[in-house]
């Protein structure tokens, strides 16, 4: 189906489309509305929550 979105300018467009594609890789499958309405509703968190680190040794 299809899903509608808007942005407020083109930068934002671009960076959620870029999070789209590393949540995309990450993930292994495609995402699901639900995924997608939250990298474009929070941006930040996602971003966050998307970048891997290595543990640090407890």
């Amino acid at each position: 189906g299809k899903m509608s979105v808007s942005f407020s300018n083109k930068d934002e467009a671009q960076e959620v489309l870029e999070l789209v594609r590393y949540a995309n890789v990450e993930a292994h499958k495609p995402l699901v509305e639900d995924e997608l309405t939250f990298l474009a509703k929070y941006p930040k968190i996602a971003k966050k929550l998307l970048t891997l680190s290595p543990l640090e040794k407890l």
